[in-house]
Order: structure tokens, then C-alpha cells, then sequence
């Protein structure tokens, strides 16, 4: 009890002790109200001492904890995840390491990347164009050897060649990792699409023939084409070993094993008029030692 509400207590009991006494035999039959009022004062500053002593521990306690509201049903759906980010409206990265969630923070597990290779790929697209030959023969180990297309250039009186390799690392958080192409000759277009995809084709005047092992048949006028869906033991023939590997490391590899899927549409190749363009999706890490190999 403050200074200031113990004597306004002791002004009022003073002002009623004038009064006549309770009559009750339990009460002693005092002179006057001096001694009952003194009595009372004393018992009401020890009541009132009391109950500013438990508020006081009660607010100490409340204000040591502190207190979270969370509406039932009212989750925040706008909050989605995505890789190592978190996306809270269309296109607003936060690259926090939060995930929110019922109006709460927790930590969010982002998958490890042992590699610090494969980090400087992370943040933005990296484009590299030309291979070296001696970096092509190191990766590949298969009938792509001798079909990727080459050119020469002279620099200091000297010819050198390259192979046309592009390697393309997009931005972390895609869907594909290291894209790498291969710019495939004309006329090793049918044996690769043979021991890749079990096809034929054949450019009759300006329209594309594509024939299957089943026997079915695909016409496509004036376009050019792409082939999908290879299999693993294709893959280690066409390309070698490190290739086949890379692939299985890649995101869209492991989903595809996941859905149950044996073929895999990492190997892409797009038939063109002058020849065709094979798309391999590969892992991070792989990736990035691959683009050391080739482009150096």
C-alpha cells in the first residue's frame, strides 16, 4: 500500500471512531472506539499489504512470460516455400532464414550443399560457350565422341578448336540446375536418335518423318521436333559414365524416381533441319565439375 492510500485509510477510520461499538458479547466492552479503530487499522493495513504484495508478484510473472496469440483456423496461406527462399506474395523473394506459419517463426531446413563450388552457379544465370577437345574426350565416353560439332579460330598465328558446348547454370531455386547442350551433326542425328529414343528420322522435302520401334509414325510439316524419354543403360552408352551420374544428381531426376518414372527427360534432343541440339539436365555439383572439364 503506497504512503498516500495508508493515511487517507487512517483519515477515514479516525473520522468513524466516534461510533458506538458492535453489540455482540465476542466484543470486549471497551471506553470508547480508540482501541477497536487502532485495531481495525492495523488488520485492514495488513489485509491491504497482502493483496498489493500478490498483485505485485502476479504482474512480476505475467511480464516475465511473454504472450502469444494464435487464431484457430486463420493461417496465413499467403506464406509458401520454395528450395532455400520463402515467398510471400508473387513475386517477393525474402532470402530470410524463417519460414512464417501460424503467425509463428520457425527454423526452416534448406537442403545441404557441401560443395562451395557449385555456390558462385547459386545466384544468377552463368553461360559458358565452347569446350575444349581435350575436355570433351575427359567427360564423354560414347557414340556422342566425334558427333558434337566443332570450329577453329586462330589467335597469335595459331589454329585452335573448339567443340560447340554451352554450358548454362540458372539462377538457384529453378527447377534445372546445370543445363548442358550439345550441338550434334548432321549426319550423326540418326544414329544418336536410334540408341537414344529407338527412332528414325528422316527430313522428306520440308516435313519432319519420325518412325517408332513399334511401328507407328509421326509427320511434323515445316517444324522441327523433340525427343524425350531415355533410358538409363542409353545413357551410359551414348555418354559415359560421369554424364550418367550427373544426371541422376539432378532435382528433376530424383523427382521422376520418386513418381515411379524409368525414363528419364533429362535427355531432350531437338531434330533440326541442319542437324539437332541434345538437352542434358544435370546435378549442381556434378554440374560444376563438368564445366571445369569442358571449359577450360
Amino acid at each position: 500500500m503506497s504512503i498516500g492510500n495508508r493515511a487517507a485509510l487512517v483519515c477515514k477510520l479516525g473520522e468513524k471512531k466516534h461510533l458506538p461499538l458492535i453489540k455482540n458479547p465476542s466484543f470486549p466492552d471497551f471506553a470508547d472506539g480508540t482501541a477497536v479503530a487502532e485495531n481495525l487499522e492495523e488488520k485492514s493495513i495488513q489485509i491491504d499489504d497482502r493483496e498489493f504484495s500478490l498483485s505485485l508478484n502476479s504482474s512480476e510473472t505475467t511480464a516475465s512470460q511473454p504472450s502469444y496469440t494464435i487464431n484457430e483456423g486463420e493461417v496465413d496461406r499467403s506464406v509458401i516455400s520454395i528450395g532455400n527462399t520463402v515467398i510471400s506474395e508473387p513475386g517477393l523473394l525474402h532470402h530470410d532464414d524463417v519460414h512464417i506459419q501460424d503467425n509463428r517463426e520457425t527454423p526452416r531446413d534448406y537442403p545441404r550443399r557441401d560443395n562451395l563450388e557449385a555456390e558462385e552457379y547459386a545466384a544468377s544465370t552463368e553461360i559458358f560457350e565452347g569446350a575444349s577437345l581435350e575436355g570433351i574426350a575427359t567427360v564423354f565416353s560414347g557414340l556422342i565422341c566425334g558427333s558434337i560439332r566443332t570450329s577453329s579460330f586462330s589467335t597469335n598465328g595459331k589454329t585452335y578448336s573448339k567443340a560447340s558446348v554451352t554450358t548454362v547454370f540458372p539462377p538457384w531455386g529453378g527447377p534445372v540446375d546445370c543445363l548442358l547442350s550439345l550441338d550434334i551433326c548432321e549426319s550423326r542425328v540418326q544414329t544418336l536418335a536410334m540408341a537414344l529414343f529407338n527412332a528414325t528420322v528422316k527430313w522428306v522435302g520440308k516435313s519432319l518423318h519420325i518412325g517408332f520401334e513399334r511401328g507407328s509414325s509421326l509427320t511434323v510439316p515445316n517444324s522441327e521436333a523433340t525427343l524425350k524419354g531415355v533410358g538409363n543403360e542409353s545413357i551410359v552408352m551414348v555418354f559415359g559414365s560421369e554424364i550418367h551420374q550427373a544426371i541422376d544428381e539432378s532435382r528433376i531426376r530424383l523427382r521422376e524416381l520418386d513418381e515411379g518414372r524409368m525414363m528419364t527427360e533429362c535427355v531432350s534432343m531437338i531434330v533440326t533441319e541442319k542437324g539437332a541440339i541434345i538437352n542434358l539436365s544435370l546435378g549442381l555439383v556434378c554440374g560444376s565439375q563438368i564445366k571445369k572439364k569442358l571449359h577450360t
